[in-house]
């Protein structure tokens, strides 16, 4: 009895959602940090999702970021790329909010890219060139890239 009341409860919050028209991926951005649901978006195809998404983020992280860059560029020594020591990924982690806001350009941009608006692209390819310091985790390998040079590297594959 209580399975069957669960199963028709169920079918009944999935009609109304879809019903009220409510985006899935938004349910699942309040439990994903921006960054996380851009990525999400972008890797199931949703381009329009992912662009919002770093819009979002360019927006929360912006700020004050372009300071740190610049502060950066003054006192610290460019981050490296690939696998690092723990010393050096603590320096990496610390730009937590500069890494945040290239990878949203960057995304932003592969998703422009995807949806053949080039110009879009450019665009958001050329505000994450400007952040040479950022640099992004990748799990897959245990490394780090940089969003600044991935993104001059697809800018000028877009304007050849």
């Amino acid at each position: 009895m209580n399975k069957i009341i669960v199963k028709i409860t169920l079918c009944f919050a999935i009609t109304l959602i879809c019903l009220l028209g409510v985006d899935i991926l938004n349910l699942y951005a309040q439990r994903l940090s921006t960054l996380d649901a851009a990525w999400k978006a972008f890797d199931n195809e949703d381009y329009e999702n992912a662009i919002k998404f770093c819009n979002k983020g360019i927006d929360d992280y912006k700020g004050g970021i372009l300071k740190q860059e610049e502060l950066a560029r003054k006192s610290a020594p460019i981050p490296p790329v690939g696998q690092v020591k723990a010393n050096e990924e603590r320096e990496i982690f610390a730009f937590g909010a500069l890494n945040n806001l290239a990878a949203c350009y960057f995304i932003k941009g592969r998703a422009y890219e995807k949806q053949n608006n080039k110009n879009e692209a450019i665009k958001a390819y050329r505000e994450a060139e400007k952040l040479t310091y950022a640099r992004i985790h990748d799990p897959s390998w245990g490394g780090f890239w940089s969003p600044s040079e991935a993104a001059k590297e697809r800018r000028l594959l877009l304007e050849r």
